[in-house]
């Protein structure tokens, strides 16, 4: 669970405060996940409440994630919404997603290394159920940890094989069943 500035995973490890050795902010996979997240949550005030414009908004700052907070926020209070849950939220699953590279190294399985395509795989499988079975419970930090430690291992994916320069523009509808991913090179 995440609480604050002290960090807690359900292995008992914790945490006080940021790690040193993780600039947030400079943190490639903190960035993905806060600007991923960011963007679902236009889609889903565009979508509920019919807020088209802010895409337009989102694109007129360049996706400069930083200054999306306080569209957001702005939409959020016009409904009479608190921004701070969902800043809260946004913050355990960035840093569930990065704290992957501490609680998992050096298990190549999760960035999908070593061409380790099975296992990976297997590991986003386990998230996206303790993911599932973490809401069926309501236990919503589980499920958010569960999904930034999936966002992880799905964006490592993408950025450690070959995926896109084969040509592939659609997600692998593989990767989170537990089962070979495509075509891979004999060892």
């Amino acid at each position: 669970m995440l609480f604050g500035t002290v960090t807690c995973f359900k292995t008992g490890t914790c945490w006080f405060g940021q790690p040193a050795s993780l600039g947030v902010w400079e943190s490639n996979h903190y960035l993905i996940t806060t600007c991923a997240l960011y963007r679902l949550a236009i889609t889903h005030l565009q979508d509920v409440y019919d807020h088209n414009y802010l895409a337009a908004d989102f694109q007129a700052i360049n996706g400069s994630c930083r200054d999306v907070h306080m569209i957001i926020t702005t939409e959020l209070a016009k409904f009479n919404i608190s921004s701070r849950f969902f800043r809260l939220a946004r913050e355990e699953i960035a840093l569930a997603n990065i704290m992957v590279d501490l609680i998992y190294d050096p298990a190549s399985y999760t960035h999908f290394d070593n061409e380790e395509f099975e296992n990976g795989s297997k590991f986003v499988m386990m998230q996206l159920r303790a993911a599932q079975s973490s809401l069926a419970r309501r236990e919503w930090q589980y499920a958010r940890m569960a999904i930034g430690f999936m966002l992880h291992s799905m964006q490592d994916f993408y950025s450690h094989s070959n995926w896109i320069e084969l040509g592939m523009r659609e997600p692998n509808r593989d990767l989170a069943m537990g089962r070979r991913l495509g075509s891979t090179a004999n060892k």
